[in-house]
């Protein structure tokens, strides 16, 4: 044992964390997160018993629900399947969105955030659309799906405003009614169709849905020409 060991066994009030414990319970963890979210998409989340996930893991109940109950794992799964890692960064505040928030130009403004929301939707699009048709029969994770979808137009949000700063809006539009059509036109649900019933790429997806936003809130003589 070296004296830096011994002196963090005898100082008071400085317990020892093990770095191979934390990385077997972040480990654990991802296990889990992995599991439930397979199992969300693939069951739907009322059908998706703790059970189950112990099963899918690899793991007993007990560890499973150490992680949290069954709406605390949907969130978590929900969270880290947008943002690609559990690190508590807010979906706009990362690097593909803030590049895309500084273009110069609207237009592009516009093409960079949505081929980012583009990445989002094929990351996590399956296990919002079962979070949403969770919500159509569930109270409880109705309430959840709220707040979700709240943030989602917060999201969109930024977007719009970036495009506000440029210039005016299309339409004579606000920015509020602007981020309502917005959050009608970007959706989880449509991500995920276009990504699996129709079997785009994600480049035809952000190109359509570039062309659909521009259209909403970018004044026709400020359109970018074909093929631009």
């Amino acid at each position: 044992m070296t004296n830096a060991d011994a002196a963090e066994e005898v100082t008071p009030g400085r317990p020892y964390e093990s770095p191979l414990r934390r990385a077997q319970a972040q480990a654990t963890r991802g296990a889990v997160l992995d599991a439930a979210a397979a199992l969300f998409v693939r069951d739907g989340y009322l059908r998706t018993t703790m059970k189950a996930i112990a099963g899918e893991a690899g793991t007993s109940v007990e560890t499973v629900y150490a992680q949290g109950g069954k709406s605390a794992l949907l969130l978590a799964c929900v969270d880290r399947a947008l943002g690609g890692d559990e690190d508590d960064v807010p979906l706009t505040d990362r690097s593909d969105f803030a590049a895309a928030l500084a273009r110069p130009d609207a237009a592009d403004v516009v093409e960079g955030y949505v081929r980012a929301f583009a990445v989002v939707g094929a990351r996590a699009g399956g296990l919002l659309v079962a979070f949403e048709d969770a919500a159509a029969s569930d109270a409880a994770t109705a309430e959840l799906w709220a707040v979700a979808e709240q943030h989602r137009r917060q999201d969109l949000r930024r977007l719009v405003e970036a495009v506000a700063e440029r210039g005016p809006l299309a339409h004579g539009w606000g920015v509020e009614t602007a981020t309502d059509a917005v959050w009608l036109v970007v959706t989880p649900r449509a991500a995920h169709t276009a990504l699996t019933t129709l079997g785009w790429s994600i480049d035809l997806m952000a190109e359509a849905v570039t062309a659909q936003l521009r259209a909403l809130l970018l004044p026709r003589h400020t359109l970018p020409t074909s093929g631009t």
